[in-house]
């Protein structure tokens, strides 16, 4: 992981890759976890955003920062988690792992995660009207770019494009 989040090219260094078949809360937070302890995040804003080679999945999320309130355990915010990520969700609620990420950001993390996985069961996406969910379902591998910046439509192409035809091969 890179230190320097003010430049703006999406690269290994700054970025996660997940496969949509094996994707779930525990690698999603593991990976995560791992970003938390390497890096030496102060206080500003950094922003999560989740893509494919298609385009952005949904508008960049904060994960560092900003702190997004308790979820209500009793919506209909869980019924896309499997029985493995609700039992990992419970334990992050009750602050088993007592480490920065899970007590300050948990909500973020979880919020994030959810955002995904609405989109890989192709749920409508009113935030990137070219995401395609039949070009989503063709396509195994998905990422996640972390910036300072809030990067979004149709600045955040250029970026992904680049970063795809460097990194990835079409």
């Amino acid at each position: 992981m890179i230190k320097n989040f003010n430049s703006f090219p999406i690269s290994p260094q700054n970025s996660f890759t997940f496969n949509k078949n094996t994707f779930d809360l525990s690698i999603f937070y593991e990976e995560l976890g791992n970003f938390y302890n390497n890096v030496g995040l102060n206080k500003d804003i950094y922003y999560a955003h989740a893509f494919n080679k298609y385009g952005l999945f949904h508008n960049p999320y904060p994960i560092n920062g900003y702190i997004i309130p308790k979820i209500d355990c009793n919506s209909l915010f869980f019924n896309l988690f499997s029985d493995k990520d609700i039992t990992l969700a419970t334990d992050i609620e009750n602050d088993i792992y007592n480490i920065y990420i899970h007590s300050m950001y948990k909500y973020n993390v979880l919020s994030l995660y959810h955002s995904i996985l609405k989109t890989l069961k192709g749920y409508d996406n009113s935030y990137n009207s070219f995401f395609d969910y039949n070009n989503l379902k063709k396509e195994v591998e998905f990422y996640l770019f972390i910036s300072k910046h809030c990067i979004n439509i149709p600045e955040f192409d250029i970026l992904k494009d680049e970063y795809i035809k460097e990194y990835k091969s079409f």
